[in-house]
């Protein structure tokens, strides 16, 4: 480039060329800042080019010039912008992972292989060319030019699409329908390393007007679900975005945001037990795991402040944030989520397991999770352990934007509790004693004081005095009431009867238990008012 403008207009004065120069050099700079930015904002694991501005001429023999001539909306391809920063702002979003596009050919629209990381360009250039003039015309050919189109999956707001499409409150399914050019309807043949669904249209994805539910705890350790009083309009993709053991995810579309939405579907442990879950017993599992994720978040904030206030060095640590939402209307009401943003799962690790305590040493994210397991025993005085410790390591993002520091955010978390109250995969107190016998301090245990283990702190079913009692056996009603709640709404009429008798011969224990509680309350103790339950005043001995 400086060499380029050192001898063009070789008709101009010295100062025309002295400023045409210095010109070239503030573009060069431009360029290379536009390349550093982009980098930073990439995904790390995205193979980025190496920059090509070196201020030489153009190399001398074939020269393959790429040209990238339009950014399509994948979602509909009348919005089409020519100019990245225009839909950029239109849709208030950035390219960072190459989950967020698809290259294809500019005049036939068939896609390019996305998992062919090894092939150059110049072999792309030949396959290319062994279709004739299906993808590239003569005159492309003769100045070896090869124009590409991008197809993005940029999210519309959902207003728009609302109004674009004539949705009405009863809809089911939002037309995704490709609406491609004449041109690129006509039926091609993509070379052999590359994709064959060049034609095939993204499937359908529902229109779901949904309530979202979200998980409180209060200062005594009390559990409130909030339901949100307005609707929220929410797209889902109709096809899996992956399966596991006991869930099924789905990519949904909240605003301007992709989300990961999983329901369950098979609660008995045995794969092939195929048997349909209603959407009562599937709300009851999602709450259990959105209450774990929330008592796994309180206990994380209490790990962060702990290592701050002795000067342990941890790798920072988060919990996603997860809610409910249950469709409020039409053909599926009542089927249910749990939802958290969605992240690039190929960048997942798993620290422990179920059954498993972590053994991660010379590794300060793995060092950091064992200690979190520990420190989730010392702080719940060893009735509640996370397990199953899994997440994602990610740059981390606050206010929406995107930091240079990483961080771990844990999801899908497992717990085991004295009562073995926290849902499917809860050992209780076995679970917690096998966690005990396998795990071993660390250097950020050490740092934070966190005592040594001992199965003998467990409490045990005489470890809780008369107001305890009390709180456990109104918990446990309210959760019996929830059941019926929505066994009534599937019509089970027969189980619901089963539960008010087992209510009422819960009450007559009730009764006894109070009329025989232990005089002696348990040392350092005392009676907190806990909403929904009476409050007995401190206990007296």
């Amino acid at each position: 480039m400086h060499a380029f403008s050192k001898n063009i207009l070789s008709d101009a004065t010295p100062e025309e060329k002295e400023a045409l120069y210095q010109r070239s050099l503030r573009v060069h700079d431009n360029m290379e800042d536009s390349y550093a930015l982009a980098r930073t904002r990439a995904d790390p694991s995205m193979p980025v080019a190496k920059p090509n501005a070196k201020g030489v001429h153009p190399p001398k023999g074939m020269v393959l010039t790429i040209n990238l001539k339009k950014v399509t909306n994948r979602h509909d391809r009348s919005l089409k912008v020519t100019y990245h920063s225009a839909q950029m702002m239109q849709y208030e979003h950035r390219i960072l992972s190459t989950n967020d596009f698809n290259m294809c050919y500019a005049a036939t629209e068939v896609k390019l292989n996305d998992e062919d990381t090894q092939s150059t360009l110049g072999y792309l250039w030949a396959q290319t060319l062994k279709f004739g003039k299906i993808h590239v015309n003569d005159k492309n050919q003769a100045s070896r030019v090869l124009e590409l189109a991008a197809l993005v999956d940029y999210p519309p707001p959902s207003s728009k699409l609302v109004r674009r499409r004539g949705v009405h409150e009863n809809a089911e399914y939002e037309d995704t329908s490709w609406g491609g050019s004449k041109k690129g309807k006509r039926k091609a043949q993509a070379p052999p390393s590359m994709s064959h669904d060049d034609r095939m249209p993204p499937p359908k994805r529902p229109v779901r007007y949904v309530e979202c539910t979200d998980c409180h705890l209060d200062g005594t350790g009390g559990v409130s679900w909030v339901r949100s009083p307005n609707k929220l309009n929410v797209f889902i993709e109709k096809t899996k975005l992956a399966s596991g053991k006991t869930k099924n995810a789905f990519k949904l579309r909240l605003d301007d945001t992709t989300y990961v939405a999983k329901t369950f579907y098979n609660i008995s442990g045995d794969a092939s037990d195929k048997s349909p879950i209603s959407p009562s017993v599937n709300l009851i599992h999602l709450k259990d795991e959105l209450l774990r994720m929330t008592l796994a978040k309180k206990c994380v904030g209490k790990f962060n402040e702990e290592a701050k206030a002795n000067s342990v060095t941890i790798f920072d640590v988060r919990v996603a944030d997860s809610f409910i939402l249950t469709v409020a209307s039409g053909k599926a009401q009542g089927q249910s989520w749990i939802v958290d943003r969605l992240l690039d799962s190929s960048k997942m690790a798993k620290y422990s397991g179920t059954q498993k305590a972590g053994a991660n040493t010379g590794n300060l994210v793995g060092c950091t999770c064992d200690a979190l397991a520990h420190f989730s025993l010392y702080d719940s005085q060893n009735t509640f352990l996370l397990v199953d410790i899994q997440g994602i390591i990610d740059a981390a993002i606050r206010d929406g934007r995107r930091r240079m520091n990483k961080e771990l955010t844990l999801f899908d978390l497992m717990a085991h509790s004295w009562d073995k109250s926290k849902g499917l995969g809860d050992a209780g107190k076995n679970g917690i004693k096998e966690f005990m016998h396998q795990h071993i301090c660390n250097e950020i245990c050490v740092g934070l004081g966190l005592p040594e283990l001992n199965e003998e702190d467990i409490p045990g079913d005489d470890d809780f005095d008369d107001w305890e009692e009390e709180y456990l056996h109104q918990a446990n009603k309210l959760n019996e009431e929830d059941k019926r709640t929505h066994d009534k709404e599937d019509g089970d009429v027969q189980h619901q009867s089963n539960k008010e008798k087992q209510d009422s011969d819960e009450k007559e224990e009730e009764s006894q238990e109070t009329n025989s509680s232990p005089e002696t309350p348990l040392k350092g103790r005392n009676s907190p008012s806990l909403p929904g339950v009476r409050d007995s005043g401190s206990p007296t001995s």
